[in-house]
């Protein structure tokens, strides 16, 4: 993904890094990356997820395939369609099981460096973690953090993309605005 990220970024300067639950973990990987080069991004929002060290919604993915589909049906009710449907269980199932495998792999892993950069948490009211939990990203931030709740599940994101959008410029804006005061 890094080299995904540096091929689209090309010369740009001033950059907003995003990821959204799992990929909340890949930004803040990629800003850790560019960080080592020097580069920050002028803001990193990670939305719906907290730092490795704070999750606690593991699924037992070597309790066999039965255990983790009812793992993961109790912790998204709304994958129910997903796995009574033969066709779509075999079809989005193994991407799950592989999502899960992933997060169990990511952590695993201990060392975590402060990204110095600017940081908007994002969480909705809905979701599995709580205001209180998705602050922990304070211990990984050396920048200004900002953090707010929108109304909806896991997925309101989408929803309200522009209100997201929204938040964003204004996070940059006041974000700016602090660091010319400085």
């Amino acid at each position: 993904l890094y080299g995904k990220v540096c091929a689209k970024l090309g010369d740009r300067q001033q950059f907003v890094l995003m990821g959204h639950s799992m990929g909340a973990w890949a930004a803040f990987e990629i800003a850790q990356r560019f960080q080592l080069k020097g580069i920050s991004p002028t803001l990193l929002v990670l939305s719906s997820n907290v730092p490795a060290k704070y999750y606690n919604d593991r699924v037992s993915m070597d309790a066999g395939d039965e255990v983790v589909q009812a793992q993961l049906l109790e912790r998204n009710p709304e994958l129910k369609q997903f796995f009574e449907d033969e066709m779509l269980k075999q079809t989005f199932y193994p991407v799950l099981k592989a999502d899960y495998i992933a997060i169990d792999d990511y952590l695993k892993k201990d060392e975590r460096m402060k990204v110095t950069c600017n940081v908007l948490g994002l969480i909705a009211d809905g979701d599995r973690f709580d205001e209180a939990t998705l602050g922990k990203w304070k211990e990984y931030v050396d920048g200004v953090y900002l953090q707010k709740i929108i109304k909806g599940n896991h997925f309101a994101f989408y929803k309200e993309h522009e209100y997201v959008r929204q938040l964003i410029e204004n996070s940059i804006c006041y974000t700016k605005h602090r660091l010319d005061l400085q």
